[in-house]
């Protein structure tokens, strides 16, 4: 990865975030905590589970540069938001944690070499993974959630 490839990354980590924090700094509380049904979601159990995300995804990272390919364990996302009970969390500790996360990472991530991208890791279910393409998973992982977020708040 080239620094201009490193600093349009870093950039797209930022994306998304700051909208998260406006949407819940300007939604009620019961709509953030509605469920559509048991196996949905709410919007405050979807920020529960980026941070969980980030969490995993910012220790896989670190592993990958101190291991040489590493085994990186799965997590159940499932059983993590359900025994959290994030729909209990003060919303601005959720919002506020989930920024702050993710300020470290793309500060943290600024100061990887162009090499260390390419270096790998051993998932246990997606097999080979190189750094690059995890970050580049936590992008679009924060864009899904992001637009179902959006979605649930509409109805």
């Amino acid at each position: 990865m080239t620094q201009h490839d490193i600093q349009s990354t870093l950039q797209q980590l930022g994306d998304y975030v700051e909208d998260i924090k406006r949407i819940f700094e300007s939604t009620s509380q019961e709509t953030l905590s509605y469920k559509e049904s048991s196996d949905k979601w709410s919007p405050k159990e979807i920020l529960g589970h980026l941070i969980d995300v980030e969490l995993v995804f910012h220790y896989r990272l670190k592993k990958i540069i101190e291991e040489d390919k590493p085994a990186l364990a799965n997590f159940n996302q499932n059983i993590w938001v359900e025994e959290q009970q994030y729909n209990h969390w003060d919303t601005a500790i959720l919002v506020n944690s989930l920024l702050a996360l993710r300020r470290n990472l793309v500060f943290w991530l600024g100061r990887i070499r162009e090499d260390q991208w390419e270096r790998e890791g051993m998932h246990s279910k997606r097999g080979l993974i190189t750094f690059r393409s995890i970050v580049e998973l936590l992008i679009s992982h924060l864009k899904h959630h992001y637009l179902q977020i959006k979605e649930r708040i509409k109805r």
